[in-house]
């Protein structure tokens, strides 16, 4: 297993101890955190984009709008769907342009924004789902909660039971603190 911490010369070991972690290299991250990053960065830019393209397209548009399957006019469509237009779909671009700020900029505290995706994709699709009319069944709910409960539980044992993760964040941790004045 290769140490997550990079040290510039061996000249830091100490009689007392091993020697000092001095920075953390991005090609230490682990695998699966650095896709996490890239995938992160285009979704967050993704739907900051989408947001505005949709925003534009509503209110300078015209032509046929459908809420829930029934012809409306515009002001009855963006008023129908003013909590996703300008709360769900911003509040989704900011939660991935946060993690992947704190990935990109390699920051401990990426961890729990990581360990909270499933459980925020899985209530806002739900969510959504409680929104169609007619009402979804009963079972996709279900499969929608135990897709993301395993897909959480598998994440939460990557982020802090993988060696090579949490090795990654004790040194992110050693690194933020030796800064701090």
């Amino acid at each position: 297993m290769t140490s997550p911490i990079a040290s510039d010369s061996a000249a830091h070991a100490t009689s007392e101890g091993p020697e000092l972690p001095l920075r953390v290299t991005r090609w230490a991250m682990p695998f699966l955190l650095r896709c996490a990053m890239v995938l992160f960065s285009v979704m967050g830019a993704s739907f900051a984009l989408f947001s505005m393209l949709f925003i534009v397209l509503i209110l300078f548009g015209h032509g046929p709008f459908d809420l829930y399957g029934t012809a409306v006019t515009k002001k009855q469509f963006i008023v129908g769907s003013a909590s996703f237009l300008f709360l769900t779909l911003p509040a989704i671009g900011i939660y991935f342009c946060a993690t992947a700020f704190a990935l990109i900029k390699e920051r401990s505290w990426s961890r729990p924004l990581l360990a909270l995706y499933c459980p925020l994709i899985a209530a806002f699709m739900l969510v959504e789902m409680s929104a169609l009319k007619p009402p979804a069944p009963e079972s996709a709910d279900q499969v929608v909660i135990a897709e993301f409960a395993v897909l959480g539980l598998i994440g939460l044992w990557y982020l802090y039971r993988k060696r090579s993760v949490v090795g990654y964040y004790r040194a992110l941790r050693m690194t933020e603190s030796s800064s701090l004045p």
